[in-house]
């Protein structure tokens, strides 16, 4: 494992949209939810965008048992992709068109 050079800040991960599905607020089913919590469990930062959610409260339940302070709900589009080194995303989405060379995605084609 390579070593961070010393005052260089540790990656944020930037997790845009829970739900698996277009237009879907089923966020139980989302595999993005066990990727969260392998993250979190090798200490990376986390910052979701999830739009259905108004509060961290709410993001919890769907995390149940994972009490991290490297995890953190950001309701601010603009704020969200200003804080994330790095954005994954379940589908491309228009809203990421600024920072496109920072987002990972399955939806390479853009039309799902």
């Amino acid at each position: 494992m390579a070593r961070q050079k010393a005052g260089a800040h540790a990656p944020v991960i930037g997790i845009y949209s829970l739900a698996a599905k277009v237009g879907s607020e089923d966020i139980r089913s989302a595999s993005i939810l066990d990727i969260i919590r392998q993250l979190l469990e090798k200490q990376i930062s986390i910052v979701v965008y999830e739009p259905t959610l108004r509060n961290h409260e709410q993001l919890q339940q769907w995390l149940p048992g994972v009490d991290s302070a490297s995890l953190r709900l950001e309701p601010d589009l603009a704020a969200f992709k200003k804080a994330c080194h790095v954005i994954a995303a379940n589908r491309w989405n228009r809203d990421l068109e600024d920072v496109g060379e920072k987002v990972y995605t399955r939806d390479i084609f853009g039309r799902n």
